[in-house]
C-alpha cells in the first residue's frame, strides 16, 4: 500500500505520467466522482469517461502548481479527528498520510449504488467568494 501511494502521487505530481498513475484508482471508486460533477452535468458511465475525467483533472493540478521538484514539496500531510481510523507509518510522512479505514467504514466508500442527481455537490465558491473581509 505504501509503495503504491508513493507511486501514484509520484507517476502523477512528479512524472506527470497522468495515463499510469490514474490506474492506481480502484475502478469500483470512479462512480464517486459523478458526486462532484456540476448539476448539469450527465453522470459519467463507462471506464474511459471515468479514465478521461481523471486523466484531465490530474493534468489541471500540475498545470495550477507548476514544477515541483519531491513530493514533500508537492503534498500536505492530513490528519483525521476520528479516533477509529488509524494513521499508517511511512517513510513520506511528510508529503502524504496513509489512514486505515476500519471495515464498518465500508459502507461509507461504496459509490457502487444508482447514483442519485440531488447528491452532487454544488460547484464550489471561489476564493474570491469566501475570503474574510478586509477591516
Amino acid at each position: 500500500m505504501i509503495a503504491a501511494a508513493t507511486d501514484f502521487f509520484t507517476a502523477w505530481l512528479l512524472e506527470q505520467d497522468f495515463d499510469w498513475s490514474h490506474r492506481h484508482i480502484a475502478p469500483r471508486t470512479f462512480p464517486c466522482l459523478n458526486y462532484f460533477l456540476p448539476a448539469d452535468t450527465p453522470p459519467m458511465d463507462s471506464p474511459e469517461a471515468f479514465a478521461g475525467f481523471i486523466c484531465a483533472s490530474m493534468a489541471g493540478v500540475c498545470e495550477k502548481m507548476g514544477p515541483v521538484t519531491g513530493l514533500e514539496g508537492a503534498l500536505h500531510t492530513a490528519t483525521l479527528a476520528n479516533p477509529a481510523v488509524q494513521m499508517v507509518r511511512h517513510d513520506h510522512m511528510k508529503a502524504f498520510t496513509i489512514f486505515c479505514i476500519p471495515n464498518p467504514y465500508d459502507d461509507a466508500f461504496d459509490c457502487s449504488q444508482p447514483f442519485e442527481r440531488d447528491l452532487r455537490l454544488a460547484v464550489p465558491p471561489t476564493a474570491a467568494e469566501t475570503a474574510r473581509p478586509s477591516r
